[in-house]
């Protein structure tokens, strides 16, 4: 293509790498010449920037002492009293030893307020300040204004302007005005030579003082070069012309403090002719020279350019991955590239035919791995379905067999409608039990972390199996040690599993004799651990059965006996206690009775004062009710429970009736069934929640067959104050009945805006904290917290960057949250959570954490006065 540089030939190359040998001698007279050049022009430059940088240092100390006096005359009483007229005086007096021409006060609005050129009192010109000089207003810092053009004097100037604080505002810009004239005797007393010139030059290269024809050129900018130069690197040299087009060598140096310049030009004719000249020889014996050496280069060059020609060859051969070969060269430094090319080539083909298979095997993992994946969403697809589906007719089963036990039944029935209810119960058990499994595989299990009582607890699973060991006449007894901790941080409910497992399958194994459960600490080293262990008297199990225990759908019957249960019991306990942190094994042996034993970690709780709760609704208060359901059992049987409550109730069948409904009745309550034709519950209760108060405040409680956790956040999600999973029981039903249908002025879940005010501080929090650490370490935290609030709702409230907000937010809701302070907490989470997006206006929720954290402020100022 045209433009492109032909290579080189290897004749070409080589030519050129003799004459390299060639010519040492040359090379190194050149070499002495030229650092000699260089090290002559290095102290030129060393020394004229080291000049520069002290007349830089200088000119910063004008200005910073100019600054320094200003700082000190805006502390003035007469400024903070407003009486400019004793000020004016203190300003004149000032003036007298310091470097400034004029000190003039500047009012918010950019106008001046006094300056010492004119009478006090007499009119001062109207316009405004340049926009430089107005920044300390605004940033509360003092300024070095540029080169401008004074409003009075009408002449060139710089100026200085310091804030003038009063109570923590800014009242005024205090600023002293500085002829160029003053700058440049810093320049004459550094007694340069005539022929030098040096100048002086604001952050933006502007002129403000020089050492030749000053009057001409101030206000000019810097030559392009030389402007160019200085605002990459804080100090060098440059050659070039100066302003009069004098080719010069110009070295400058930029003050890191006020960013203003000082740059001084020599004449290039004085500093580089000699230099120059010695140079200019030293090049043209070194063409001499060169000619010389071309001829001595192609005598060697042809020797071995045929061998590097053959190799260059099989190297094309090499690079389409060609076996290649290729016959002695003659050279020893060729014959081993040779070789080398030779064995890179096998290497080659044998890495590709490795790749090859490489990148099959990765496909057909990769294969696999999204079957695993398909099939792994379609199992846990299948369960949610299932468990729908199971559930639905699973609530009309037990909830008509509780309505059966509590009527008149001959001992026959009653034995029949028991038998009904505990194989629905089962069944129950048994879909608890896969949806368990499907979560810990599926990595969605959560456990709590609530106080509880391990006694407590165990003595409530021993009080639900009594019943059953009475009947088998088996003795159930507790051993709990003295030591125990009265409460541990801890999830109740998986605690209470494991436990109901381990004893209900000691139970069932155990024909005669006891189960014993006992609770202690584990010993030293590991006292900070609960030992749980379960006795039996059972039939034991042979050594090579217990290699199945705790395996997924492991059943080990007693012998003749048809296993019972999904085998999924032992396996869901071991992965819920190594959640917990915990080890779970057994010790037993055949017709000797087995030790199931399990062990967690503990986090020892101090109990804390009970907290008054709002009392219920008695269940026989008589409320108003909308069932939605689509099911017919499952409205027959609502409608039954409900009515024998004493309540009254209406039912529809799908979310369009039910919306329907509650636009033309009142109802205390409403039990919105998640999954009906039409219009599901999802979708009832967001159109529920977008209607105009008070029909918008209205309790619904979702009922639905869904057992997931992601169902039970999309029914909160859709405004639902409460959920309730099916089958429901009659007990549960009442009791949620009870809590909300006397409670429609409560705060609905999608209705934040209507909730009632959480308190600005939480003195409960308070009370605890100082019961733990004392009332002098409160003080000091809420003194902390007191110093901290502000700056962080500054940092707030004056920046639009949404991750500063969002981190500034997040920093908060922990200072808040720690101290009690609620209001200011939830106010914080949501700002910090609408912040986190990309979108949306945020100024209401910054004004109302504002206003929040001023109200937290002060209560605690109330409560902890300084």
């Amino acid at each position: 293509m045209f433009g492109r540089r032909r290579p080189r030939t290897i004749q070409s190359a080589l030519t050129w790498l003799v004459i390299a040998c060639i010519l040492p001698a040359w090379a190194a007279g050149t070499l002495l010449i030229v650092r000699s050049y260089e090290r002559e022009r290095a102290n030129l430059e060393r020394g004229t920037i080291g000049t520069a940088r002290a007349l830089t240092q200088a000119v910063d100390g004008e200005l910073k002492d100019a600054q320094s006096a200003l700082e000190v005359l805006a502390t003035s009483p007469s400024l903070a009293s407003g009486d400019l007229a004793d000020f004016y005086d203190q300003a004149q007096k000032a003036l007298h030893g310091l470097a400034g021409k004029n000190i003039l006060l500047v009012g918010p609005g950019g106008t001046q307020v006094m300056n010492t050129l004119r009478p006090f009192g007499e009119t001062l010109p109207a316009e405004s300040e340049p926009a430089q000089l107005l920044r300390p207003l605004e940033t509360g810092r003092p300024v070095i204004s540029d080169l401008f053009s004074d409003t009075v004097t009408k002449q060139p100037t710089i100026a200085i302007e310091v804030p003038v604080v009063s109570n923590g505002k800014i009242i005024y810009g205090l600023a002293m005005g500085i002829f160029p004239e003053r700058l440049a005797e810093v320049l004459r007393q550094e007694n340069m030579p005539s022929n030098w010139i040096a100048a002086i030059f604001d952050r933006h290269g502007t002129i403000v003082a020089r050492t030749h024809v000053a009057e001409q050129y101030i206000g000019r900018k810097a030559t392009p070069l030389l402007l160019r130069r200085m605002s990459e690197v804080p100090e060098g040299m440059v050659e070039t012309e100066t302003l009069e087009g004098v080719p010069s060598q110009l070295s400058f140096s930029r003050s890191a403090v006020s960013g203003w310049a000082v740059a001084i030009g020599i004449p290039t004719a004085e500093a580089l002719g000699a230099l120059r000249r010695s140079l200019g020889l030293s090049v043209a014996g070194a063409g001499l020279l060169l000619l010389v050496c071309l001829s001595l280069a192609q005598l060697i060059s042809r020797r071995i350019a045929g061998a590097i020609e053959t190799l260059a060859g099989r190297a094309a051969a090499l690079g389409a991955n060609e076996a290649i070969s290729i016959p002695p060269l003659g050279i020893k430094e060729a014959d081993e590239a040779a070789q080398a090319m030779v064995k890179a080539s096998q290497v080659l083909r044998r890495r590709a035919v490795e790749r090859d298979e490489a990148e099959r095997a990765e496909r057909r993992l990769l294969v696999a791995k999204h079957a695993a994946e398909e099939a792994n969403q379609a199992k846990s697809d299948f369960l949610a379905l299932m468990s729908h589906e199971i559930r639905t007719p699973m609530t009309s089963v037990i909830g008509m067999t509780e309505l059966l036990l509590d009527s008149d039944l001959t001992a026959r029935q009653r034995h029949q409608a028991t038998l009904l209810k505990d194989a629905g119960e089962l069944l129950l058990a048994i879909i608890d039990d896969l949806l368990d499994m499907s979560k810990i595989e599926a990595g969605k299990l959560e456990l709590a972390h609530v106080p509880l009582s391990p006694s407590d607890v165990a003595q409530a699973v021993l009080a639900v199996l009594r019943p059953q060991a009475a009947a088998r006449n088996i003795e159930l007894r507790s051993e709990f040690a003295a030591d125990l901790p009265a409460l541990i941080d801890g999830d109740p409910t998986r605690l209470r599993q494991v436990l109901l497992n381990l004893l209900s399958n000691a139970l069932k194994f155990t024909e005669r004799g006891s189960v014993v459960l006992t609770v202690a600490r584990e010993p030293e080293p590991e006292a900070t651990r609960l030992r749980f262990e379960v006795r039996d008297t059972g039939i034991g199990i042979d050594a090579a059965q217990q290699g199945r225990l705790f395996q997924r759908f492991s059943q080990l019957g007693a012998r003749g006996e048809r296993p019972r249960g999904t085998g999924l019991g032992l396996a869901i306990s071991r992965q819920l206690v190594e959640a917990m942190g915990g080890t779970i094994g057994v010790k037993s042996r055949r017709a000797e009775g087995s030790v199931f034993w399990f062990t967690i970690p503990y986090a020892e709780m101090r109990p804390q004062a009970a907290r008054t709760e709002e009392p219920a609704l008695g269940a026989g208060s008589r409320s108003r009710i909308l069932v939605a359901e689509d099911q017919y059992m499952i409205r027959e049987l609502m409608e039954t429970i409900l009515t024998d409550a004493g309540h009254d109730v209406v039912l529809v069948h799908n979310g369009t009736e039910a919306v329907e409904a509650v636009e033309q009745d009142n109802f205390d309550v409403v039990l919105m069934d998640i999954e009906m034709p039409e219009m599901d519950g999802i979708t009832a209760t967001r159109r529920i929640r977008q209607i105009g108060k008070p029909i918008r405040n209205i309790p619904i409680v979702a009922l639905t067959a869904y057992a997931m956790a992601d169902d039970v956040e999309r029914c909160r999600a859709a405004g639902a104050n409460e959920h309730l999973s099916k089958p429901v029981k009659r007990k549960e039903l009442l009791h949620v009945v009870a809590k909300w249908s006397g409670a429609a002025q409560a705060p609905p879940a999608a209705a934040p805006a209507d909730a009632a005010s959480p308190p600005i501080i939480d003195s409960t929090i308070l009370e605890d904290i100082e019961n733990h650490l004392g009332q002098s370490q409160v003080i000091r935290l809420v003194g902390l917290f007191r110093d901290q609030l502000p700056k962080t709702v500054s940092d707030i409230t004056s920046t639009a960057d949404r991750k500063l907000i969002a981190q500034q937010a997040h920093a908060l809701i922990s200072l808040a949250g720690n101290l009690g302070c609620t209001e200011l907490m939830i106010h914080s989470r949501a700002l910090m959570n609408a912040a986190r997006g990309d979108t949306g206006d945020l100024a209401p929720l910054i004004a109302e954490t504002a206003a929040a954290a001023h109200r937290a402020l002060s209560a605690m100022q109330d409560r902890y006065p300084p």
